[in-house]
């Protein structure tokens, strides 16, 4: 199994282009599914990431 890895991307609207930039730049990789932080959720960001990486798992 090679190396996994997840990335945040703090955004106004969800994950615009990161994922599919990064897919093509990382051919081959493994993903999983990518976390977007809306700028209302921030003060709420710790339990959404918690939740994100538990369900990533």
């Amino acid at each position: 199994m090679g190396k996994r890895t997840g990335f945040i991307n703090c955004a106004v609207g969800e994950m615009g282009s990161s994922e599919r930039d990064i897919k093509k730049i990382c051919k081959g990789a493994a993903f999983a599914k990518g976390l977007a932080i809306h700028g209302a959720d921030t003060k709420n960001s710790e339990k959404i990431i918690s939740q994100w990486a538990k369900d990533s798992i």
